[in-house]
């Protein structure tokens, strides 16, 4: 098993390597004579708000490891909107759907109308990074609207080791390859 040293982390407080692995991969690592042990680790659900992640809102303990559940909206769909949800989808409604929004006395306002309902005009998209424990993705800033989206991914025309040397870090069975 080949193991990234670009995907290790080190804590010298507490002597400890960090690595991102899949539990198949941690019954293999395991198996290794050199390997003392291995803990398995999961951010716990928090007690407090974690203002990096979506949607920045103390009612919302969610971390990058438990994250959800949440509606991810698409064009035509009608969902009540509550001012416990609202956190999720205001952006939406504010910024790429271009509506006033207010709360008075715990009732929602669009457009200057009392409203417990919405429907989304565009599809939106939750995105997540292919490097799940470093990546900035929808988690961290939300959904991303149809009207956003620039482009899709077809092939790979360049793919590369970072551990390797330049030229020998070439990928080739990688390159020129369709996207599955």
């Amino acid at each position: 098993m080949h193991i990234l040293k670009t995907g290790i982390t080190y804590n010298p407080a507490n002597s400890l390597h960090v690595l991102y692995l899949t539990s198949r991969q941690a019954e293999l690592l395991q198996q290794d004579p050199t390997v003392r042990s291995i803990k398995r680790y999961v951010e716990p659900m928090l007690s407090f708000q974690n203002q990096e992640i979506f949607p920045h809102d103390a009612r919302f303990r969610w971390t990058g490891d438990h994250f959800g559940p949440l509606v991810v909206p698409a064009k035509g769909m009608n969902l009540e909107i509550t001012p416990a949800n609202l956190p999720l989808y205001r952006r939406i409604i504010e910024v790429y759907e271009n509506h006033t929004l207010a709360v008075q006395d715990g009732d929602i306002w669009i457009d200057g109308r009392k409203s417990d309902r919405y429907t989304f005009r565009m599809d939106y998209f939750f995105v997540m990074g292919d490097n799940r424990h470093n990546s900035a993705d929808s988690r961290y800033w939300g959904f991303v609207p149809e009207d956003h989206l620039l482009g899709k991914a077809v092939m790979v025309w360049f793919s590369v080791d970072p551990e390797a040397k330049f030229v020998e870090g070439f990928r080739k069975e990688r390159i020129f390859k369709i996207v599955k």
